[in-house]
């Protein structure tokens, strides 16, 4: 148990930190207390992020990030940082987008770096529905938030799976992109919802 706290201090930013343990023997039990001394934390300075150089607007890609410099050097939240900084571009354009950051074990570091591989900017392209006969292919088009030529978000998607079951009218959604140069078609796959019966019914009976 020691040492797991260990490791977790030091990967929130408190690599000095020190752990004792004040053990309590009783008839039938043994109290254990954990004595934590944090220590001084290491601070980032630099926070760097490359490879932004083709995309717009760049700076609202980096502003707002879970950890900045100044902050406690948690590798966790270095680590959300990197997922945040990944979900945006995927939001902006940027189906394929990778976030690289080389964690340096459990030490925590007063300079970190990111390398981002953006992959090529795209845009929605076509939206194809494939449903059971009798199903009404122009509504669960018309019910995608995603529309050709538009830039690709994977918000859109999640809104357009989101509008169909929140509908009612399909029991399962299945959305699959397909990426052809700086194109994504869709793939839209529906089943819809059982019907819904009213059956009525009249009788007598005599009770003995």
């Amino acid at each position: 148990d020691i040492q797991r706290l260990k490791i977790i201090f030091k990967l929130r930013g408190y690599p000095n930190v020190v752990i004792d343990t004040v053990v309590q023997r009783t008839r039938d039990a043994i109290d254990i207390t954990f004595k934590i001394a944090e220590g001084e934390p290491v601070r980032l300075l630099n926070l760097d992020i490359v490879g932004l150089d083709s995309v717009a607007n760049a700076w609202q890609i980096r502003q707002d990030l879970p950890i900045a410099p100044g902050d406690v050097a948690s590798s966790y939240k270095l680590e959300d940082a990197r997922d945040t900084v990944e979900a945006r571009l995927h939001n902006r354009g940027y189906p394929t987008a990778s976030v690289a950051y080389a964690e340096r074990g459990h030490v925590a570091t007063e300079n970190a770096r990111f390398e981002v591989h953006t992959g090529r900017y795209s845009r929605f392209g076509s939206i194809s529905v494939a449903a059971d006969s009798g199903v009404d292919t122009a509504l669960v088009a018309s019910l995608m938030a995603t529309r050709p030529g538009n830039e690709y978000r994977e918000n859109d998607i999640l809104r357009s799976q989101r509008n169909l079951y929140t509908s009612e009218l399909y029991r399962t959604v299945a959305i699959d992109t397909a990426i052809t140069g700086a194109v994504v078609a869709i793939a839209v796959r529906v089943t819809p919802s059982l019907g819904h019966r009213v059956k009525a019914s009249a009788g007598y009976g005599t009770d003995d």
